[in-house]
């Protein structure tokens, strides 16, 4: 019912479209033009799967394989160019390709284990610190052995914004560093930094060290 898109579209200028262009293999193009599918699509994938669904990556690729049948019924009926159909599919493969399922297993066993406290201690480091990221903790960059974690909104104490904005370097087996994407993000993380080491924990108290992951 129109979720997923960022038309404008109140319910009832939804509905009154609904009734007028009726549902069928093109409602969609004639109701909201598919040059609304892209949008749509990252909208579906960066947010509504993760937050609202809880898919596996085996669903997320059929999902993604349906849109690409969608994609192909309005690219044959000529509401796509071929450049656009190759956007669009681009789109898809890589919503596809993120496995959010694989990549918050990972995290999750390593914060279940408590891997962070078995690494040797950083000297001169041992003032303990915490950041949160206002509801977001991303991947600025990924290395071998671990990523440069960042948000714009670093809190720090009762300090907000740019001040404390510095990435700080999360430590991984490289088998799980590996699986990270520049840009894929953390939702409900906060950032502890005890015996010179960073490591993720949940906000509020959250027995796991995040609520959701989301694409780049």
């Amino acid at each position: 019912e129109g979720y997923g898109w960022d038309l404008g579209m109140c319910g009832c200028e939804y509905r009154e479209r609904r009734r007028s262009y009726g549902v069928g293999s093109t409602a969609y193009a004639q109701m909201h033009g598919v040059k609304c599918l892209g949008v749509g699509i990252g909208s579906f994938f960066g947010y509504f799967v993760p937050r609202k669904t809880l898919s596996s990556h085996s669903d997320v690729k059929k999902m993604a394989a349906a849109l690409k049948a969608v994609v192909a019924v309005y690219a044959r009926g000529g509401w796509l160019t071929a450049q656009e159909r190759k956007d669009l599919e681009e789109q898809l493969k890589d919503a596809a390709s993120f496995d959010a399922e694989k990549l918050g297993n990972a995290i999750k066993r390593l914060h279940e284990s408590g891997y962070w406290d078995t690494l040797p201690p950083v000297e001169g480091m041992e003032e303990e610190d915490m950041r949160g990221g206002n509801g977001r903790v991303e991947i600025e960059e990924v290395r071998k052995d671990g990523w440069m974690m960042t948000s714009p909104h670093w809190w720090r104490g009762e300090c907000w914004g740019p001040s404390v904005a510095t990435p700080v370097f999360l430590i991984l087996p490289p088998k799980v560093a590996k699986l990270g994407r520049k840009g894929a993000s953390f939702s409900c993380m906060e950032l502890v930094r005890k015996r010179g080491i960073w490591r993720p924990q949940g906000a509020c108290d959250m027995d796991s060290p995040f609520a959701n992951v989301y694409p780049p």
